[in-house]
């Protein structure tokens, strides 16, 4: 919670500086104060009052920074969600024919292709969570319905693998969506 508020307050401040040092209003005050007639002096409280609104208007800008940030996380979130489901979809796809060679084949290759786009889509948000995506565990142990030798299936291995990247991705898109607000 410190760390969020000093960064939210590090983000006010960006903003309020913007203001203060190159915003339109305040050169042209400065600009009256020196150059201008002396009886037409701008009075000092409302430099206050200026530097109170431009807090404000700070204040607002860091926030809608944050919202803005937080809704396109929850927009990319979304579509991993969708692609779980596609990812899903191609990997029970696989496991159902998966004694056929050929047929297991085509359905590696679409599960493949869902996987990279899922990894795509992944380090455009994250590439720590892409990379602990596409990394295999290396402790992993084949579930015994796929190691058994009544079980025929060509790739039990590798689709063990996906399957494991699945539940990964469930892990991953509940974590994005608690960091997105």
């Amino acid at each position: 919670m410190p760390y969020q508020f000093v960064k939210w307050l590090w983000a006010v401040m960006n903003h309020w500086e913007v203001f203060v040092t190159g915003g339109i209003i305040t050169a042209i005050l400065e600009a009256w104060n020196r150059l201008g007639p002396a009886q037409y002096e701008f009075p000092r409280k409302w430099y206050v009052v200026l530097v109170l609104l431009y807090i404000f208007f700070a204040a607002f800008l860091a926030w809608r920074d944050e919202y803005v940030r937080a809704q396109h996380v929850s927009d990319q979130v979304a579509e991993l969600a969708a692609m779980q489901d596609d990812f899903y979809s191609r990997m029970n796809d696989w496991w159902t024919i998966c004694e056929d060679k050929e047929k297991s084949q085509a359905a590696e290759v679409a599960a493949e292709a869902v996987r990279k786009k899922i990894y795509d889509k992944l380090a455009s948000i994250n590439i720590v969570e892409a990379n602990y995506f596409n990394t295999q565990r290396a402790d992993e142990r084949l579930p015994e319905a796929i190691t058994l030798k009544s079980s025929r299936c060509v790739a039990a291995g590798r689709i063990s693998v996906y399957w494991h990247r699945l539940d990964r991705l469930g892990a991953i898109i509940l974590r994005l969506r608690a960091d997105s607000g």
